[in-house]
């Protein structure tokens, strides 16, 4: 992720979306971050991390459960 040109902080998945769609090139949604770390993509421009977007919890739906993307082990 060295050759990236920005890093952004979504404050809700809404705002993580209208991030991603809003900025010219090739963006990620950077979650935990451990493979998308590892995967040292020299095509990323940017990443949205979701740190800050309320994604930490786990909630049992009519579906399942539904694990949020930055839920800890």
């Amino acid at each position: 992720m060295r050759n990236l040109r920005e890093y952004l902080w979504a404050k809700s998945p809404t705002e993580a979306i209208e991030l991603r769609a809003s900025r010219p090139g090739r963006g990620a949604y950077l979650g935990g971050g451990t493979a998308l770390a590892a995967r040292q993509d020299p095509s990323l421009d940017f990443v949205v991390d979701l740190s800050r977007a309320g994604l930490g919890a786990l909630h049992t739906g009519p579906s399942g459960i539904e694990i949020g993307a930055t839920v800890t082990l």
